[in-house]
């Protein structure tokens, strides 16, 4: 005797069929950018152009933003250089002055090669926005060496201490230096500057050699320095107010820093 097959409801058949059949994956949320985040700092220029040719097998990248970097943040892990397969070490700093990165690679490059100059990612103004990863330049290398150098050559007691002495040490300087800090000598400088926590800035030095970008000095010396008080040098006659340093003497004052903040011969 034959029996009737059972009858499959709606329902039920509407399950197992998805039961059976693949389902397509769900595509998880696009990731919304961070709000709390400040506006990234902008790339202004590079040296040498995209696009350049015969440059120097040691070449030195220079790199202008908009806004002051977090020095912190700028060595040569935070920029590749590349030809192919071929990568170079880079050493890198950042100059509040020019505001500017100055990077250059560890040894000479491979002649007649073109090479990829890239910022890696992790690299961020005072404010903390980021500045975007990528390429900056590309340029052709040619057969030569060239002279350029990272930065000027500045000694001590031929270009900082007149600086110093005709401009800083009517208040820093004597028996009792304003804040503590002697700039009048060669000694006062290494006592009271060199490697000593700023008082207006807990995360810099008042000089740290070879960083004029975590030097606190060098922001008090500037137009559009990102930390608080008084631009230096100043005056208490307000009658009279102090004429800030020359753009030469604080291009100077960046350069020695950055070749290490060296007093002696």
């Amino acid at each position: 005797m034959l029996r009737a097959a059972p009858t499959v409801g709606p329902t039920l058949l509407a399950a197992s069929l998805a039961a059976a059949l693949p389902l397509p994956a769900c595509a998880p949320p696009a990731e919304e950018p961070d709000a709390g985040l400040p506006d990234g700092p902008t790339v202004l220029w590079v040296e040498p152009a995209d696009g350049a040719t015969d440059v120097a097998i040691n070449p030195i990248v220079r790199v202008g933003v908009s806004d002051h970097l977090d020095d912190r943040t700028v060595s040569g892990g935070a920029f590749k250089l590349y030809s192919g397969p071929l990568s170079y070490w880079m050493m890198a700093y950042y100059d509040p002055v020019a505001r500017r990165v100055v990077a250059w690679p560890s040894s000479k490059l491979r002649e007649n090669a073109e090479w990829v100059f890239e910022a890696q990612a992790g690299i961020e103004a005072r404010d903390g926005g980021p500045l975007a990863a990528g390429r900056l330049t590309g340029f052709r290398t040619g057969a030569a060496t060239g002279d350029d150098q990272p930065f000027a050559a500045a000694e001590y007691l031929g270009d900082i201490a007149p600086i110093f002495g005709s401009r800083c040490a009517s208040c820093h300087g004597g028996a009792a230096p304003i804040a503590g800090l002697a700039l009048d000598t060669g000694a006062g400088v290494v006592d009271t500057a060199l490697g000593i926590p700023s008082d207006g800035d807990a995360e810099m030095d008042r000089v740290t050699p070879a960083r004029p970008g975590q030097s606190f000095l060098i922001y008090k010396i500037i137009d559009d320095a990102p930390v608080s008080g008084d631009r230096m040098p100043r005056s208490f006659d307000e009658d009279a107010p102090a004429a800030p340093l020359s753009p030469d003497e604080q291009q100077i004052i960046s350069d020695w820093i950055a070749g290490g903040a060296a007093i002696g011969p």
